[in-house]
């Protein structure tokens, strides 16, 4: 499905592409069959055979990429400590998520599909109801001599029908507006020569595939345009055949019956269906128009240029992607490289936080450790300085054995004052030590870090 998603996708680009640069220098029957190869793209879902310039190299390649980082997941979800059955049970909630996802999928797929199809097949059998409701079977001796043979060959039969927007073809009859009889051989003649060439194009057989291939591919809006320029080009190219069937000399009068036709009523139909109409749209009927003023021949040179194009553009979108072993080793490779750098730089920042973090943490320390000794250093030097005016007091009234308790409580909170600078000054060395050990560490892995 793949491929024929993304070979269609190429040739639709490539056919409107080629719509643009070639008008007016190639015919449009043959710009009209450009848009086969993209039919036969959307219906053959095989390939024919292997290319290394296939548009699925580099998808193929993009797949490979992926399967080298998936296939790595496993085998470090064990070296990480994952269990055999911790394993199988994810990948069996993958799967299962996997199959939920398809079967999802599926039905959104189906869904559009009935919405789509109904709704065309809706609209469609009512214009047909009403047309077969309504019609009135035109008389042989009211059709130009020369078109009675020719629709005789084709088995078709010519109509009437009140209040259509334009006259159109569907099956094997054509249907008229009951007017179109009162404006002269000429005109009419002009409008059977129009949905003729739409039966010999054979127009109402690839309007069904184009209506089916938009209901099968609803969700791609490309296939949806395709549709559209498709449906231009059938007009372009039955407006070239039939003034080739009427003869260069009725080129403008031809011209003239199709801006009359368009004239009378602008058609909303869709450009899906297999009802053919002959009016258009302002855009595309200017279109239609200058085509028919072009009286320039036709390049043989651009013809050949967009056939090799098609070509090239065909071998790439109808075979499937030739890469050798090497190269798919290598995309793996590339694929599990990138993990590995990917889960190194994750873990390379995992680390540096951590660092950070214990610096940032030592940093506090040093800080709530110099703030602690402050406040009970300060509550002993007060006591000290209280002890000293006792002993003071105390040798100023003769207290002799006041004095010598005094004294020895005197030295003895001196040298816990001493002590408590001596833990201090060895505490902070010692978490200095281990900051500028971190800091260093944190180097090697971040210059540039915070510090």
């Amino acid at each position: 499905m793949t491929e024929v998603f993304v070979g269609a996708t190429v040739l639709i680009v490539t056919v409107s592409g080629l719509r643009r640069i070639t008008m007016g220098r190639i015919s449009m029957g043959m710009r009209y069959g450009l848009w086969l190869m993209v039919a036969a793209r959307l219906v053959i879902p095989v390939n024919f055979g292997n290319s290394s310039v296939s548009v699925m190299v580099p998808v193929q390649g993009a797949g490979e990429y992926v399967s080298g980082i998936m296939e790595t997941a496993p085998d470090k979800t064990a070296a990480e400590g994952g269990s055999p059955i911790v394993l199988e049970k994810l990948t069996e909630k993958n799967e299962n998520r996997e199959k939920l996802f398809r079967k999802a999928a599926l039905g959104i797929w189906i869904t559009g599909i009935l919405v789509a199809g109904g709704s065309m097949m809706m609209g469609q059998a009512r214009l047909l109801a009403y047309l077969r409701r309504t019609r009135e079977e035109v008389p042989v001796d009211r059709l130009p001599d020369p078109w009675f043979q020719r629709l005789e060959q084709q088995k078709l039969r010519v109509y009437t029908v009140p209040g259509l927007p334009s006259p159109c073809i569907a099956g094997r009859s054509i249907y008229l507006l009951p007017e179109t009889l009162q404006g002269g051989e000429g005109e009419l003649a002009h409008i059977l020569a129009h949905e003729y060439a739409h039966e010999v194009q054979k127009d109402i057989l690839w309007a069904a595939v184009r209506s089916l291939l938009c209901v099968i591919y609803w969700f791609h809006p490309l296939v949806w345009a395709a549709a559209y320029g498709a449906k231009q080009d059938s007009e372009l190219a039955a407006d070239e055949k039939a003034i080739r069937l009427l003869g260069e000399s009725e080129r403008y009068a031809y011209g003239r019956t199709l801006l009359g036709v368009w004239g009378s009523g602008y058609n909303r139909s869709s450009y899906t269906g297999v009802v053919l109409t002959m009016n258009d749209s302002g855009k595309r009927m200017k279109e239609r128009v200058l085509m028919i003023a072009d009286k320039k021949k036709k390049s043989s040179l651009m013809a050949g240029v967009a056939v090799l194009i098609m070509l090239l553009a065909c071998g790439c979108s109808f075979t499937g992607a030739k890469v050798s072993e090497a190269d798919v080793t290598e995309i793996k490779e590339m694929g599990i490289k990138e993990t590995d750098t990917e889960e190194a730089d994750i873990k390379s920042e995992e680390v540096e936080e951590a660092l950070i973090l214990q610096v940032n943490e030592i940093v506090a320390g040093m800080n709530v450790t110099a703030e602690t000794y402050e406040e009970n250093s300060q509550e002993m030097k007060d006591s000290l300085e209280r002890m000293k005016g006792e002993w003071e007091q105390a040798v100023q009234n003769g207290e002799e054995e006041e004095q010598a308790y005094l004294r020895i409580a005197i030295e003895a909170y001196e040298k816990k004052i001493e002590e408590a600078e001596e833990g201090l000054r060895i505490r902070m060395d010692m978490l200095e030590e281990e900051k500028e050990r971190l800091q260093r560490e944190l180097d090697q892995i971040s210059p540039s870090a915070i510090r």
